[in-house]
């Protein structure tokens, strides 16, 4: 993992709690000081439950479009999205609720750091030679 990712754990005062609820699907909960991000992931058979830093790059790079991003017409282009399907409306607004809920657990200042950790780490990755 991605050594600003124990930064941000430690910077938000992270802590992450999980259950495996069934067969593949985990609870996690993710709290810091500021409130807490709940969901369940469905895990590949005989997976081990997600640890912190793992969520918190799975969700940061599952909310860069919406952080990237000005307005839903913005998020449709860059996501193919075809605005005058009434679905991609409700796909935004809650992919952004989701974002406002995740963002407040971590703290503006913990996500911050995550969006521009993970802008330059890929950034470092997609610079290398193959």
């Amino acid at each position: 993992m991605a050594d600003f990712i124990d930064d941000i754990i430690e910077q938000g005062a992270l802590t992450c709690t999980t259950t495996v609820e069934a067969e593949n699907n985990c609870r996690f909960t993710l709290e810091g000081p500021k409130g807490s991000f709940s969901r369940t992931l469905t895990m590949a058979p005989g997976a081990p439950p997600p640890k912190i830093g793992q969520i918190l790059y799975f969700y940061g790079q599952y909310f860069q479009p919406v952080y990237s991003t000005d307005d839903v017409a913005e998020w449709a282009e860059e996501m193919d999205k075809d605005l005058s399907d009434w679905k991609v409306l409700d796909e935004y607004r809650d992919l952004v609720n989701d974002e406002t809920a995740f963002r407040r657990c971590l703290g503006d200042e913990a996500y911050q750091a995550l969006m521009a950790g993970l802008e330059i780490h890929q950034a470092i990755h997609n610079a290398r030679p193959r």
